[in-house]
């Protein structure tokens, strides 16, 4: 099942989203919103509704199922949710705070900042998987295959062409817990990890790719700047080899990033709900050309091209 961070979508349409230790609350459009953890029912000032799942507490984070968006905006606010709202899916999280199994922080217990990324082992993660196909287009094409796929290319690309070491995370169709792609990345010591996704929209006519970059205080000192300047060469460099818009690159806190000891960067390669792009991203020929720009991006950022 996919999940959507709630606070983004919330401030997208210019409200609030606030996590207490029993409850989550909502501010919008004049009016509130207020669900108990653990609990599907919706205590909103347009009335009572239920959820079909309940919310996912991770911190501060709260994620929302992808198919109670549309129930919890219309029912809630009376707004409609069919306009230009962006949002990336996750594997389920876990609801409470997980940690890496094993943490192989840099030596002095902080993450390289991007500047000092030399690409000695580039960890490539496929997102989802498993039983858990992520986000599923109009016609069925599910994220987790889209993602493995293009992870293949990367990783052939790198090895061949650019003389680069890689680990992927997952080379099959199996389920892998965050914790443990993370404790994978973390343990043979990556210089930088790299996860593919799909993104999906609310509009069926947004369309792009989007690169996310870990936004935080550990990248202090400038780190953050510089992974911020490689996922920037990233996005452009796929954009120049798939003609695509890149329709956003900024910081996120995507859970991939939390006890990560090297830059890493999330890949949102097209907008798999969107069907013209959904065709594009069943074809061979273009996640090779999606492999083709990640590959370019990441060598000329770590080169000095930045």
């Amino acid at each position: 099942m996919s999940y959507v961070l709630l606070p983004e979508l919330v401030s997208q349409a210019g409200g609030d989203c606030r996590v207490f230790e029993d409850r989550v609350e909502v501010n919008l459009a004049g009016g509130a919103a207020l669900i108990k953890r653990g609990d599907t029912e919706v205590n909103a000032s347009s009335g009572r509704f239920s959820l079909r799942h309940t919310l996912l507490v991770n911190g501060k984070l709260v994620y929302i199922a992808l198919g109670d968006v549309v129930p919890f905006f219309n029912n809630g606010f009376k707004i409609s949710v069919t306009q230009r709202m962006e949002v990336g899916s996750e594997e389920a999280p876990e609801a409470e705070p997980a940690q890496p199994e094993v943490s192989a922080p840099s030596v002095d217990g902080t993450p390289k900042p991007a500047s000092d990324v030399s690409l000695k082992l580039v960890v490539i993660d496929a997102g989802h998987g498993g039983n858990d196909p992520g986000a599923v287009g109009t016609t069925g094409l599910k994220e987790k295959d889209i993602a493995l796929g293009i992870a293949k290319r990367l990783q052939e690309l790198l090895s061949t062409t650019h003389n680069v070491q890689t680990l992927m995370t997952r080379q099959e169709d199996v389920a892998l817990p965050i914790a443990k792609r993370v404790s994978a990345a973390n343990l043979k010591r990556g210089s930088l990890l790299v996860s593919i996704h799909a993104g999906t929209s609310l509009s069926p006519s947004v369309s792009g790719v989007r690169v996310l970059y870990g936004g935080d205080a550990r990248d202090a000192g400038g780190g953050n700047r510089g992974v911020a300047k490689l996922a920037e060469a990233v996005a452009v460099a796929m954009g120049n080899t798939t003609s695509a818009p890149v329709r956003g690159i900024h910081a996120a806190a995507c859970r991939m990033f939390t006890g990560l000891s090297m830059p890493g960067i999330e890949i949102e390669v097209g907008v798999l709900t969107t069907p013209g792009e959904e065709t594009l991203l069943a074809d061979g020929g273009y996640q090779q050309k999606i492999a083709e720009g990640i590959a370019n991006g990441i060598t000329k950022f770590a080169g000095g091209g930045q």
